[in-house]
Order: C-alpha cells, then sequence, then structure tokens
C-alpha cells in the first residue's frame, strides 16, 4: 500500500507542474529548448528547497527526485507529463 503522505506529496507536485507551465506561458518561454528546460529545472529545485525549509520531508522527496531524475534529464517533457498524469 501507498504511503498517504506520499500520495499528497505527488499530488502538490503535479501543483508545481501546472503552476509551471502556466508560469512559463505568461512569460513568453518558448514550448520547447534549452531556455525553458532550464528554468523548469530552476522552478523545481526552488520548489524542493522551500519544501525541505519548510520541513515537509515526503514533498521534498518528490520534487527531489522530479528534479534530479526527471527534469534535468528530460527538461519540459517530463514537467509536461506530471502536469497530465493521473494520480489517484
Amino acid at each position: 500500500m501507498t504511503d498517504p503522505a506520499y500520495g499528497e506529496a505527488q499530488k502538490k507536485a503535479q501543483g508545481v507542474a501546472k503552476g509551471f507551465l502556466e508560469r512559463a506561458k505568461a512569460l513568453g518561454y518558448p514550448k520547447s529548448g534549452k531556455r525553458v528546460d532550464s528554468a523548469a529545472l530552476d522552478y523545481f529545485v526552488g520548489a524542493a528547497t522551500a519544501a525541505q525549509l519548510a520541513g515537509d520531508a515526503a514533498f521534498f522527496e518528490v520534487l527531489k527526485n522530479y528534479a534530479f531524475l526527471g527534469v534535468s534529464f528530460r527538461g519540459i517533457n517530463a514537467v509536461r507529463e506530471l502536469a497530465e498524469k493521473r494520480i489517484d
């Protein structure tokens, strides 16, 4: 069985992804490329740092994993997939 804190952290991370996509669109970032990939990574690292400082260990771990295992390798595509992912 999945830890309820992890499930809640996943939902929060999805909110971070959606928030980044909205922000990137508002700032006129391109739909793909190094510039938007770099901005996505910065956004997730910042969110992970905020979660850690707030003492939310589960949220920090989820964001850290997405930032360093997803966004750093696959860029904006990882963010889009997270934003569209079905999380129960």
